[in-house]
């Protein structure tokens, strides 16, 4: 009987760790929160974006950084949804071997530390977004 406790717990525990295991490498959805792409437009303004309290002529040609410091895109548009509210970048990330690829990101999923835009997607993920082409 003590030897069928110990296969539950050891099976148990396994189920566990696993499922756990999953949930860390569970990767960020391509666009973030952005409910249609569709009904995004260019902010055309220089209005301030925030949270960050930064002027969206300022976030146009910044570098986007991951957390380590390593440049992985550059901002090259502020979007807007149809209810006027600043909820994404194009930024543009590098595709060895052909053209530079333009892809949408959540606001959401960019933070401003210090003066340097960062985030939490690779380059491998933002280049396997589907390209923003308005």
């Amino acid at each position: 009987m003590k030897s069928k406790s110990l296969v539950v717990w050891v099976c148990s525990s396994v189920l566990l760790i696993a499922g756990a295991a999953l949930a860390q490498q569970s990767t960020p959805a391509q666009t973030g929160s952005i409910p249609n792409l569709t009904n995004l437009r260019e902010v055309n303004d220089d209005r301030m974006i925030q949270p960050w309290n930064i002027s969206v002529d300022r976030a146009e040609d910044m570098d986007l950084h991951s957390p380590a410091g390593q440049k992985v895109a550059e901002v090259e548009e502020v979007l807007e949804d149809s209810s006027g509210r600043i909820t994404a970048l194009v930024v543009e990330v590098d595709v060895p071997g052909t053209n530079d690829k333009e892809v949408v990101v959540a606001l959401d999923q960019v933070n401003l530390q210090g003066d340097r835009l960062t985030t939490n997607l690779t380059a491998d993920q933002l280049r396997s977004m589907p390209e923003w082409t308005q």
